[in-house]
């Protein structure tokens, strides 16, 4: 650091710079500048040292104790005398460079401790050097170390890796050969003399069999596959072999004991029961327990499969044997028990198989837990022997209708109607014995409609009539009203009220219209016997009572009353061989002719029973109506038809022809009234006896009355026209209201 001028110097250098002649020489502002920094440059401060710090401070204070210490004490030694300019100048000098001394002094001291600061931070300079050489040293160890640590890290990492897949590689290999290793275990347990199926511990041996041959099943690209495969199922033969030997051994051997047992006691059905069941499902629990692993098995593996069938028909076959003889001995008893009533057999009968067949479920359900159609065939065999006992009885010609019915009730309550699935085998031949008995029903009723409806030979007694109606006219007495009805008529609807309840819709749909169809002849029959017997009126009268009653009797049973039949009509082909035979014999044309014109032709007929019954009835009304309104007004209806009869100038002077003239109509007239007074009183009592209803008597009633009015309308009108007013004096005829008052009170007594 170098010691600064004082301004005199530093004027004296400038002056001196100015008057050597300098090249670049000062500006007086420069000067001026220089002059100001040399005196700003005298009063530096000293820099500030960090607070706290003594090793600073010390010097410093010090050094300006120091400096200060000359005037303090009261130094004079600088004080002389001056004698002349130079001494003064010498002496100013002096003080001058005393005072840049003292001034500097406190710097010098810092500059004195900056150089310590200086040789200490070379120092620590040096150690921190040395010390970076050493971090760096130590680095590159650490990184060596960190390298060769990382390194083997890598390589304990890949060992256990290496490890760990070995020892999975291991356990898969182990794995897999543990299935192959089962052989010899299970070879020996299952060739071991002490072994059986009852033991807790051949389920379990099953089961790692069956994991076995399926695991192999799946792998067999493994080596000698096939052949362990082969060991394994021989195995697995074996123990099903096991398994069926013992469920066939126990079967027989239980089926054995209650045979054995049956044959030495004669006890009754209980003690039968007891020994047909409860005896035989002793052996179910252990049994049991085997079919249901066999079952579940069974599903997806043939040779379970196969051992369960094996199983089931050893049971069925068992079962059938025990029960078979018993089943024959109960339907013989039966039958020795009701020889002489075919229903009450069949109701026996039908019970006693739903017994059997209840318990034989009961008891497959204690030995399986599923079931199967051997069991549906077994007791189906065991209701043949029901059917095959009772078909001979109801298919011969003795049994009545009544009978066949009354088994059709019993077949369908007792065994259709009334079963559920346990009895479905039964049901099954039950429907054929049904079947049976409702085609013989319907053959012993078309029979009992041609013999007693049809063609029905009537007692005189039969048709006595209207005497038969009074003689069973008894307030609220049913049965006598029931003998009042031709007997065709309470035999048809008798019949069909049977049929109803034992047959088929359809079956019943057509036998019903054959009923009525016959009936309805019976009774057009019996009304011309009655008409040539009693009178057309009675005989029409009986139709008009037989025909409401069949219309209303058979509307409760909602017959289909319309009925489609086809037919094939020969009648054509025998018309084309006719002409074929005419022309000259037989040739290939001539037969390929007749065969494509001569077919027979398809004809559709329709029969409606209620339209036909309707129809009848439409047609007799009518003509009774007719018969009695031309009984009641025949003396008028003759002279009418006479009068119709004569050319047209005679009709100009019809009171001179002797039939017509006015005295012979006032007698008409009388004859006519004493009809309307007599004969119509007949005549409705005889209505009322028929039917017995007022309201159809009105109705009867009504177009009766019309027609006579129409005839006395016509006759009058004649007497209008043809007679004059003296005339119409003698024959009286009255008026219109007249004749219908008259024959209103006539039906109204």
């Amino acid at each position: 650091m170098h010691k600064a001028k004082n301004p005199a110097a530093l004027r004296e250098a400038l002056s001196l710079w100015e008057k050597g002649g300098a090249v670049a020489p000062l500006s007086q502002a420069q000067q001026d500048t220089i002059l100001d920094l040399a005196a700003r440059a005298d009063d530096r401060p000293l820099p500030d040292l960090p607070p706290g710090d003594p090793e600073v401070k010390a010097p410093l204070l010090e050094a300006s104790t120091e400096s200060t210490a000359p005037i303090a004490a009261g130094d004079v030694s600088m004080l002389r005398k001056v004698d002349n300019a130079q001494q003064f100048f010498a002496w100013f000098e002096g003080v001058e460079v005393q005072m840049e001394s003292d001034r500097e002094q406190s710097f010098r001291a810092y500059l004195e401790l900056l150089k310590q600061y200086s040789g200490r931070c070379d120092d620590m300079l040096s150690a921190i050097t040395s010390a970076l050489h050493h971090l760096t040293d130590l680095e590159t160890y650490y990184s060596s170390v960190s390298t060769k640590t990382s390194s083997l890290h890598n390589a304990c990492e890949q060992l256990l890796q290496d490890q760990t897949n070995l020892a999975n590689y291991a356990e898969a290999v182990s794995s897999r050969l543990s299935y192959f290793v089962e052989l010899e275990r299970l070879s020996q347990k299952l060739n071991s003399p002490t072994l059986s199926v009852l033991n807790e511990q051949f389920v379990p041996l099953l089961n790692r069999l069956d994991d076995c041959i399926k695991y192999i099943s799946e792998h067999h690209t493994y080596k000698d596959a096939q052949l362990y495969l082969s060991r394994f199922l021989q195995l697995q033969g074996r123990g099903l072999n096991l398994v069926k030997t013992h469920v066939i051994n126990t079967l027989k051997m239980a089926t054995q004991n209650v045979q054995t047992q049956v044959q030495g006691t004669s006890e009754g059905a209980d003690v039968s029961f007891t020994l047909f069941y409860g005896k035989f499902r002793l052996h179910a629990p252990r049994i049991k327990a085997l079919m249901v692993e066999i079952e579940r098995r069974a599903l997806n593996t043939p040779s379970y499969s196969a051992l369960l069938q094996d199983c089931y028909d050893c049971y069925f076959s068992q079962r059938l044997a025990l029960l078979r003889p018993a089943v024959v001995v109960a339907v013989r008893d039966m039958l020795t028990e009701h020889q002489h009533n075919l229903p009450a057999l069949m109701q026996a009968g039908c019970a006693y198989m739903g017994r059997v067949c209840t318990n034989e479920h009961q008891l497959h359900h204690h030995f399986f837990s599923s079931m199967n159609a051997g069991l549906s065939a077994m007791l189906e065999a065991l209701s043949m022997i029901l059917y095959d006992a009772c078909r001979p009885l109801y298919i011969q010609k003795s049994v009545s209708l009544d009978t066949l019915v009354e088994l059709c009730v019993v077949l369908k309550a007792e065994s259709i109607e009334d079963r559920g699935e346990e009895t479905a085998a039964f049901v099954s031949v039950a429907e054929q014995m049904l079947q049976d008995v409702q085609q013989r029903l319907v053959f012993v009723s078309q029979s009992f409609t041609v013999s007693q409806i049809k063609n029905y030979d009537p007692e005189p007694t039969d048709l006595n009539y209207p005497e038969r109606l009074q003689t069973a006219i008894a307030p609220g007495d049913e049965k006598a009203l029931f003998a009042s009805w031709y007997p065709t008529l309470p035999r048809a609807l008798l019949l069909l009220s049977k049929l109803s309840r034992c047959l088929n819709k359809g079956v019943f749909d057509g036998l019903a219209q054959e009923v009525v169809g016959a009936c309805l002849q019976s009774l057009r029959t019996a009304g011309r016997w009655i008409s040539i017997k009693q009178g057309v009126a009675h005989g029409q009268l009986f139709l008009v009572k037989h025909l409401i009653l069949l219309r209303e009797q058979t509307a409760p049973f909602e017959v289909d009353t319309q009925l489609t039949e086809f037919s094939l009509d020969f009648s054509h082909a025998r018309d084309v061989a006719s002409n074929l035979l005419r022309k000259g014999g037989f040739s290939l044309d001539s037969l390929a002719n007749m065969l494509v014109q001569g077919a027979p032709h398809v004809t559709e007929s329709r029969f409606d029973f209620r339209k036909e019954v309707d129809v009848c009835l439409r047609d007799v009304c009518q003509e009774f109506i007719r018969t009695v309104s031309k009984t009641l007004t025949a003396p008028l209806l003759s002279l009418l038809v006479q009068v119709d009869a004569l050319p047209n100038e005679m009709k100009q002077k019809l009171s001179e022809q002797p039939f017509a003239r006015p005295e012979r109509l006032r007698d008409v007239l009388k004859d006519s009234d004493a009809l309307l007074h007599g004969q119509l009183k007949i005549a409705l009592a005889n209505i009322a006896t028929y039917l017995g209803n007022k309201d159809t008597e009105r109705i009867l009633f009504r177009p009766i009355k019309a027609a006579m009015l129409e005839t006395y309308a016509k006759f009058a009108a004649l007497v209008a026209a043809a007679y004059n007013p003296d005339e119409r004096a003698i024959i009286a005829c009255p008026t219109m209201d007249q004749v219908a008052l008259a024959i209103s009170a006539e039906g109204a007594d």
